[in-house]
């Protein structure tokens, strides 16, 4: 059966070349920036109308990041806190005081 790689090559879509004579792919990838706070809406069956994603990091890059969220109960509007560096949620009401 007759193969044509030249056509094949060109219909492909980007990201791919050869070296050495083996196939590579370049994969993109997306990542979440350092400081900046991003809120998600969740679907309705989740236990939580919004959640805030806060990633922290040094300038200087020593420390790994931590991330600290921010949650909105779907019933109630209550609003919780959740550190990586407390074992509990703890209501916003109560950080405030």
């Amino acid at each position: 059966m007759f193969f044509n790689h030249s056509l094949l090559l060109t219909q492909r879509v980007g990201g791919y070349f050869i070296i050495n004579g083996s196939e590579k792919v370049l994969i993109a990838q997306e990542k979440m920036s350092y400081n900046h706070v991003y809120v998600f809406k969740k679907p309705p069956p989740s236990k939580y109308s919004y959640v805030a994603e806060i990633r922290s990091c040094t300038s200087s890059g020593y420390r790994p990041t931590s991330t600290m969220y921010v949650q909105m109960l779907t019933k109630t509007g209550k609003v919780f806190i959740y550190s990586p560096l407390l074992p509990i949620s703890i209501s916003i009401s109560l950080s405030l005081n």
